[in-house]
């Protein structure tokens, strides 16, 4: 499956990157916009 979240850059996005890193085996940032990161993590 999939998980998607969207976060602002502020509010731990690069930390929140990492997690998932660790948790799945595919995990992008789909779009960074005005402090927000859309991030995908696949399974």
């Amino acid at each position: 499956g999939e998980l998607w979240v969207v976060i602002q850059k502020k509010q731990g996005a690069p930390s929140t990157v990492s997690y998932l890193e660790e948790k799945f085996s595919e995990v992008d940032v789909v779009e960074k916009k005005k402090g927000y990161w859309i991030v995908r993590a696949k399974k």
